[in-house]
């Protein structure tokens, strides 16, 4: 009997039972017990049981821990499993739960858990060797009896009580009901909750189709609940339904979903300690609170929502649990949560008991006070949303019902989830380097494997559709190459079938360049036959080796190494061949004298210019090199003076520059987030890097970039008084050989995702070339606020110590001194601004200036260059470029002067004008910006002319062939020509213009 065919469907009364045996997860009524094992070699992979249920059981006694009418069911594939409880008890001993252990309900509760491989047989017949093996491969890669194990995740429960004792608020569904009486005028609003299966789940079934299973009950809140679970990859997708049953009352619905986060596996039984957010400090480790639309000055402070939260056993193992908080390009289809509370699950918190019967969320945060012992667990919040009475119409049909989806997915994958199949990545998330020889990667060459899972459009039941002669292509960066074809960086796999709810499992082999290092991004593209093509972009994190690379020129860099031998000289020279003060010379930078200095010794958490006459490429460091021990603590503190610093990201692995915290000198008894210390006008919010390539400077956009490693940064401090920066340990998850910190881990303020800045309404770009080298980053422009203006404001960094340098910059004034701009913005409502515009030079030749993106400028606005030793002007909308001789380390002052008219809009006009076999339309924009334009009937689009195609201002043409989308003939009538066009950082504008169709 295959899988389908034990797929029954199966309605329960409020007193009735399911028996037989579960899709996926084996169960009976009640289980045996002694319990069977579920991972002995004849169902999956062959390790103990790792059901919180079975490590709970009094080893003294006889009795099953189940009640007679105790009922749970499941579903899973290779990587990811769901259980939902029907009826019963089970009980968990007082070998967990002291004094006389706890009897707790299952109806209505769920679990999560890794699923493991089912399959003993592949595709073609032959063995599976993943039979058995759960969630990411990565981890099966290496020996089981490594300590910690390497095989953490198959078939790893990931909330307490999974598979078969999720029960009493370990987890817990409440329906929200909100109503509204009005009294004398005044409204007031009703909040209601109850728990999903309270009065019994009274219908179970498994679809025959894909692989779901489906589970209603009623609860006295006047509502109808239908929860659809499927599982898909590495993904459950939970679709709630919930129908207002109130014949003539319209009601608000909601959804509040918690759950105890703690795993179970190979490992034993483990709390979350590594719970993460993209993008934010890390991790999270006292009781936090995220809204949707967070409000100030509350008593429990509320942060923004982020995209996603994941609960990791621990760093190097940061296997578990993410919960999808919004929808993304990924997962379009998720409901935008409102907010998650993550604290202590029980005793009062979160819930009144971890493993009380009653459901209540008390929902109660401590700030500040560790979420680290044991008992985490989080409230996921769905607020109501009003649903008219009931229509008559079957669940989920009528405006009678809200539909919430929430997708519980894996915390190592990204994947593509969209009908009719599934793919998902599985790509080690770090590749590092090897403790006590920094000059290899401990797990390169990897595996990558790709997961390909026929679930969805392609295994209705009775119509299912193998796919056929399936390609997939794996294109990597510049630095992985085919471990077995080290000249190729695009490899190709085929898949000659793969049926209906079955799942392919591809292996790549991949090499990895001892020079690279960063964040490396691969794409994958998986080509069926039927079904959509689809590519889906990984992320790899590689650490950086002992090595530099040295043009012939200037190198701004950092060395993050302890060497036996720290002198530049032996570091740069042992290996190279290179001499110091003979091919190369190493400055420093005196923070305090704002001057270059030579140096002979790198300083860890500082930035060094190597300036080498030779291009050797990359070199190997000398001085015996070694990986710091500080990864797990934090480095040493760096002291920034007033003005220029040269720091470095002191690790050999990527951070953000958003995880640094400062302490001004000025408010010494404070520490700041970087982001912080910029809005506080402390430090410049842009730090400047070197390119060495086009050896000019470049700059970060915004708190989420990275400080790459062996990689300078100039940094400007605006306080006069000195800036002290820690650098915090290195937060990357499954980064290998850490100690499991639990309990130990540094307080944090957590703070939300670094956002990138806003963009400048409009901005200039001013550039100058001389002797083969170019500055073309500096800028003018304007943006919407004095506040904004300041934050955007980007300063210039030091000329490099090179010849034939040239720097272009803005002088701006700043009380007895000025300061030098790389981007000088003002607020718009200044209508007229004056800025010098100053050109060094080092040696004697022609400069050339231009200003290449003139026509992006807002055309209300005209911008002078002026000579102040000559007086000559040119408008730079008539000039493209402008040539002067310069001198020796000499400086060419010019003045820019903006004048800002009234704001244009950005469509100045539309026209529409009918020839014989077409309508000739015509629109004119004020600036350059993306433009969609329809064709309109009565609201409705008829035709797309235009897609958000990147328009020049000025007048742009387009015509339409009176045919519609189908590509059929319209009939005569009114229609409108709509045009809406989008600046960069700016609004929409919309215009449209109506003309008769009469052929």
């Amino acid at each position: 009997m295959n899988r389908n065919q034990i797929k029954a469907l199966l309605l329960i009364g409020v007193l009735g039972s399911l028996t037989g045996i579960a899709h996926g997860q084996a169960s009976t009524n009640p289980p045996p017990f002694p319990p069977f094992n579920f991972y002995d070699p004849n169902f999956g992979i062959g390790y103990t049981d790792y059901d919180w249920v079975f490590l709970c059981l009094d080893p003294t006694s006889t009795s099953s821990p189940y009640s007679t009418d105790y009922d749970t069911r499941g579903d899973y594939d290779s990587m990811f499993g769901a259980v939902i409880g029907i009826s019963g008890t089970a009980n968990l001993s007082k070998v967990c739960w002291g004094p006389s252990g706890v009897t707790l309900p299952v109806a209505g509760r769920l679990g999560f858990y890794i699923g493991t491989d089912p399959d003993q047989t592949n595709i073609d017949g032959t063995h599976n060797d993943n039979f058995g093996k759960g969630g990411s491969l990565q981890d099966n890669l290496q020996l089981l009896n490594q300590v910690p194990p390497s095989a953490v995740d198959d078939g790893m429960t990931l909330t307490y009580g999974g598979y078969s004792g999720v029960g009493g608020n370990c987890s817990v569904a409440n329906i929200v009901q909100s109503t509204t009486t009005t009294t004398n005028g005044v409204s007031a609003i009703t909040i209601k909750k109850e728990q999903f299966g309270k009065n019994a789940i009274d219908t179970f079934y498994w679809g025959l189709s894909n692989r779901y299973m489906v589970a209603e009950s009623t609860i006295s809140l006047g509502a109808r609940v239908q929860l659809q679970m499927d599982i898909l990859g590495d993904t459950c997708k939970a679709t709630w339904k919930i129908q207002n049953t109130m014949t003539a009352t319209n009601i608000g619905l909601g959804l509040w979903f918690g759950q105890f986060v703690a795993m179970n596996g190979i490992q034993g039984g483990h709390s979350p300690d590594y719970i993460t957010i993209p993008g934010g400090r890390q991790p999270i480790n006292s009781d936090t609170r995220f809204q949707l639309n967070p409000k100030p000055n509350q008593l429990v402070p509320e942060n923004p929502l982020p995209q996603y939260v994941n609960f990791g056993l621990y760093q190097s193992w940061a296997y578990g649990l993410q919960v999808v908080l919004s929808p993304s390009t990924q997962l379009p289809d998720q409901t935008q949560a409102d907010g998650m509370d993550l604290g202590k699950m029980g005793y009062g918190f979160l819930f009144d008991s971890p493993v009380a019967t009653t459901g209540n969320m008390i929902d109660t945060l401590l700030p500040d006070t560790s979420m680290l012992d044991g008992f985490q667990g989080y409230i996921e919040k769905f607020e109501p949303i009003l649903v008219s009475s009931y229509t008559g119409n079957a669940i989920g049909v009528g405006a009678d019902t809200r539909t919430i989806v929430a997708y519980y997915r894996s915390t190592w994958s990204s994947g593509d989830y969209s009908k009719p199949y599934t793919v998902v990545l599985d790509a080690p998330p770090v590749v590092a380097t090897t403790p006590g020889a920094p000059q290899t990667f401990q797990n390169a060459p990897f595996s990558l494997f790709i997961h390909i899972d026929n679930t969805l459009g392609f295994s209705q039941n009775q119509q299912e559709v193998p796919l056929e002669d399936v390609e997939v292509d794996l294109d990597l960066p510049a630095g992985m190459t085919d471990a077995n074809n080290p000249g190729s960086n695009h490899m190709v796999q085929y898949v000659p079938i793969i049926p209906a709810r079955r799942i392919a499992n591809l292996r790549f082999q991949v090499a990895v360049d001892s020079k690279l290092f960063g964040n490396q991004q691969y794409t994958v593209t998986v080509l069926p036959n039927p079904g959509k093509p689809k590519t889906l972009s990984g992320q790899i994190v590689v650490a950086s080796q002992p090595y530099l690379q040295l043009t012939g020129s200037a190198n701004l860099v950092t060395a993050p190494w302890q060497f036996g031998s720290s002198d530049w000289a032996t570091i740069i020279g042992a290996n190279s061949g290179l001499v110091v003060d003979q091919d190369f010379q190493v400055f420093g930078w005196d923070a305090t004298a704002q001057s270059y200095v030579l140096q002979t010794d790198p300083q860890r958490g500082y930035g060094s210019f190597i300036v080498a006459n030779k291009n050797v490429g990359f070199v190997s460091l000398g001085g015996n090199p070694q990986q710091v021990q500080d990864i797990q603590t934090g480095a040493p503190q760096v002291i920034l003076q007033p003005g220029w610093n040269l720091v470095a990201n002191p690790y050999n692995y990527a951070i953000p520059l958003g995880q640094l915290v400062g302490v001004p000198e000025a408010d010494n008894q404070n520490a700041y987030t970087f982001e912080e210390l910029a809005s506080q006008n402390y430090v410049s919010g842009s730090l400047a890097f070197w390119d060495p390539q086009s050896q000019g400077y470049e700059f970060t956009q915004s708190y989420g970039d990275l400080l790459q490693p062996n990689t300078g940064y100039w940094l400007y401090v605006t306080s006069v008084l000195p800036v002290t920066i820690e650098y915090m340990p290195v937060f990357q998850a499954f980064l290998p050989g850490l100690q499991d910190s639990v309990g130990d881990l540094p307080k944090q303020h957590v703070k939300s995702a670094p956002s990138a800045a806003n963009s400048p309404v409009w901005t200039l770009q001013l550039a100058a070339r001389s002797n083969g080298m170019v500055d073309g980053k500096t800028s003018i422009g304007q943006t919407t606020t004095p506040k904004l203006a300041q934050n955007l404001t980007k300063y210039k960094a030091p000329v490099a110590p090179v010849k034939n340098a040239i720097s272009s910059y803005i002088v701006q004034s700043s009380g007895k001194h000025a300061i030098n701009l790389a981007e000088a913005l003002t607020p718009e409502t200044v209508t007229n601004q004056t800025w010098t515009w100053n050109v060094f030079t080092q040696n004697a030749g022609q400069v050339t200036l231009t200003w290449p993106n003139m026509s992006s400028v807002p055309a209300n606005v005209e911008i002078r260059l002026i000579d102040p030793k000559t007086g000559g002007q040119r408008n730079l909308r008539q000039t493209p470029s402008v040539t002067f001789a310069a001198g020796a380390q000499s400086v060419k002052t010019y003045e820019l002067v903006v004048t800002a008219g009234p704001a244009l809009p950005v469509i100045e006009n539309v026209q529409a004008a009918t020839g014989s076999a077409t309508e000739n339309v015509s629109y004119t924009l004020s600036v350059n910006a993306n433009t969609t334009v329809t064709v309109n009937q009565n609201n409705q689009v008829i035709a797309t002319l235009v897609n958000n195609r990147a328009d020049q201002s000025g007048k742009s043409t387009t015509s339409w062939n009176f045919l519609d989308a189908a590509n059929r003939t319209v009939k005569n009538g009114t229609y409108q020509v709509v045009v809406t066009s989008t600046p960069s950082g700016g609004q929409a504008s919309t215009k449209s213009e109506s003309f008769i169709v009469k052929r």
